[in-house]
């Protein structure tokens, strides 16, 4: 075999090698929702199921440190969205969130809730110096994250007004999707 062929397919080889690599690091990093997607069927962790099944009685905290009830929010449809300050699709996500801030005030409540490992100083901090806070912001414990099988980020979970948890999505959605969403809470 010519040298320049042998080359050619050891470029072809590595393809593949280099594909499943970023698979394997976007997707166990929460860097690529669709690569977590990938991962989490490769290691059978199967994403939304086996998620806790109410908010009723879960707590998070809030950014003084005091803890909150979710239930507090209940009476109309939650959307929990977990979030992180360093995360780049977290800002295509909370923009969605910020456009549609006016019709979800009517519709549903937003929480929002930080998996930093900064704590509340780090997401305060983030806060002051961009215009992204939407509805409530809060600091997700360990266990809660644990408890929706948060694997990357965003993650966003929806629940009709009695508490029950509906979808847990992996990655950022459009308003119309969000709108879907909250129009099948309804129902």
């Amino acid at each position: 075999m010519p040298a320049g062929a042998l080359a050619t397919v050891l470029k072809v080889l590595a393809i593949p090698a280099v594909v499943v690599g970023y698979i394997a690091v976007a997707g166990t990093t929460g860097f690529c929702p669709n690569c977590t997607k990938v991962m989490d069927t490769v290691l059978g962790r199967g994403g939304s199921a086996g998620a806790t099944q109410s908010i009723a009685g879960l707590t998070a905290v809030d950014l003084d440190g005091r803890e909150v009830q979710l239930d507090e929010y209940l009476g109309r449809p939650v959307i929990l969205d977990f979030w992180a300050t360093w995360c780049p699709p977290r800002l295509k996500q909370r923009q969605v969130f910020a456009a549609m801030a006016s019709e979800l005030e009517e519709s549903a409540q937003l929480v929002a809730l930080s998996v930093d490992r900064g704590g509340p100083d780090a997401v305060k901090a983030h806060l002051a110096d961009s215009d992204h806070a939407i509805g409530v912001e809060l600091m997700a414990t360990e266990e809660l994250a644990r408890l929706f099988n948060v694997s990357a980020i965003p993650t966003l979970v929806f629940v009709d007004a009695q508490g029950s948890v509906r979808e847990v999505f992996t990655g950022s959605l459009d308003a119309a999707a969000i709108r879907a969403r909250l129009a099948k809470l309804k129902s």
